[in-house]
């Protein structure tokens, strides 16, 4: 099972990746979504796969939210309470909002 704190420590390196490399061509076509993926770490917390669960309609978007994983990784080895897992399947909802031009991990 992953600890919370492995979990939040992903989804903040996620989001500043994410926000900091916002794409400007979804900026300009004030395009927003959402995107479910999976993301599957090894235990030294490199990425094994990224799976597209559900694409937002715009491959801009889903690109970037695949691009702000790989920029985030890698995110550091398993903590000592999940040494007994030899994978993490990580599967979240990566939404992009043309307001703000930003973009969450939840």
């Amino acid at each position: 099972e992953a600890s919370a704190a492995y979990l939040d420590k992903f989804r903040q390196k996620v989001e500043l990746y994410g926000n900091r490399n916002y794409p400007d061509e979804a900026k300009q076509q004030r395009l927003s979504g959402e995107v479910r993926l999976m993301v599957i770490l090894n235990a030294q917390g490199g990425i094994r796969a990224i799976r597209l669960i559900e694409g937002s309609g715009h491959a801009i978007l889903d690109e970037a939210a695949k691009a702000s994983v790989r920029r985030g990784a890698p995110f550091g080895p398993f903590d000592a309470n999940m040494k007994d897992i030899s994978e993490l399947r990580i599967v979240r909802t990566w939404r992009f909002d043309p307001v703000d031009a930003e973009f969450e991990v939840h």
